[in-house]
């Protein structure tokens, strides 16, 4: 448990101290460039996320994924690559280089990694928006669901890439997400009701891209998520709880969206993903599938990063309440990660934290 809370407490400490960004007057966005402390946080990461050895819900899973790409023949391979081509792929290569799950596990750590990184670059505190992330989002998320996370860190470059209307890059790494995991298909809509030039040529192209990526990557599976999500009536533990968590930073942004003044260009984005934040929760009694709702709801996370790292400067005007606010939101997700490593029922698949650098296997023995 000791290095969950060190995943915590290294962006907490840099949180307390660092200090709000400016804009870049010429672009109107904060500045994305080379900052040696976040690339060792990121490294950092990649590695924690990389070369966990068992850690995880769906550990047993993916372990069994790989092992099906081993031996199989290219020809053998490409029939397997209608299921989240991009995914299968790394776990084939890896498997024919004999390099284990833990380096398909490492790239896909590297990419949600990186993504994160840079997406708090876009932000006036990016180790708040990093603290913010930990409990969730990198615990749960990417040593959970390492596919989704995949789709999640290609999605951060392409946010960032949207707030700058920068249309075409988007689609492209959307469609690569969606490569990586079907669910990334959800985000096109969410670009079209955020174009603030030439808005209907933008959501009729999205849309005409909506089509083609749903024929050629969904179609063959939509039977099998609507039996598993919508059909069995599927059911999460702690649904309402994550979406409770998207639910209040889009409250705050509507309570306080003069006073946070995001950037014009990101404003419409952040606006539709907080409308679209409530209504899954207020939905949420009545939805068939709380899961379905629940993986739909990873792609809102961004926005707690977004919101409680501009809130936290927004609000008040003086310095010493600005620093009381970053201390509640510390406050706030610690106790949200102490309260899930401690109470949630599905914590156990991730504790005790184990690694590829200290565990040994021999004959099928851990130890």
């Amino acid at each position: 448990m000791i290095y969950y809370w060190i995943l915590f407490l290294i962006p907490a400490l840099f949180a307390l101290y660092e200090d709000k960004r400016s804009l870049n007057p010429r672009t109107g966005s904060y500045p994305i460039k080379f900052n040696l402390g976040l690339f060792l946080w990121m490294i950092f990461l990649t590695i924690m996320i990389g070369l966990r050895f068992g850690v995880g819900g769906d550990w047993l899973s993916y372990d069994t994924m790989y092992n099906e790409q081993v031996g199989l023949q290219f020809s053998e391979m490409l029939l397997s690559l209608r299921d989240d081509p991009l995914y299968n792929f790394l776990n084939w290569l890896s498997a024919q280089l004999g390099l284990g799950l833990q380096t398909v596990n490492l790239i896909c750590a590297f990419i949600f990694s990186s993504g994160l990184v840079i997406f708090c670059q876009n932000l006036p505190r990016p180790w708040l928006g990093l603290l913010v992330a930990v409990p969730y989002l990198i615990i749960v998320v990417s040593m959970g669901y390492t596919r989704q996370s995949m789709a999640l860190g290609i999605a951060f470059f392409a946010l960032i890439a949207l707030s700058r209307q920068k249309i075409l890059f988007f689609t492209l790494l959307i469609m690569l997400a969606i490569l990586a995991h079907k669910s990334a298909i959800l985000l096109l809509p969410i670009a079209g009701l955020a174009a603030t030039k030439n808005r209907w040529a933008v959501i009729a192209y999205l849309f005409a891209v909506g089509v083609f990526s749903y024929f050629i990557f969904i179609e063959a599976s939509i039977e099998f998520y609507l039996e598993g999500y919508i059909n069995q009536d599927l059911q999460s533990q702690g649904a309402l709880i994550r979406l409770s968590m998207n639910g209040l930073p889009a409250i705050i942004y509507f309570l306080f969206r003069k006073k946070i003044n995001l950037p014009e260009r990101e404003g419409r984005l952040w606006f539709w993903i907080s409308v679209l934040s409530i209504f899954m929760l207020v939905v949420f009694p009545v939805f068939p599938s709380s899961s379905a709702l629940d993986r739909i709801a990873l792609y809102m996370l961004p926005l707690q990063i977004v919101i409680f790292t501009y809130i936290a400067d927004a609000i008040f005007q003086t310095k010493s309440f600005n620093t009381m606010v970053r201390y509640s939101i510390i406050i706030f997700y610690a106790l949200v990660q102490f309260v899930w490593l401690f109470y949630a029922s599905n914590s156990i698949s991730w504790l005790p934290y184990r690694s590829y650098l200290w565990v040994n296997t021999i004959a099928g023995i851990t130890f």
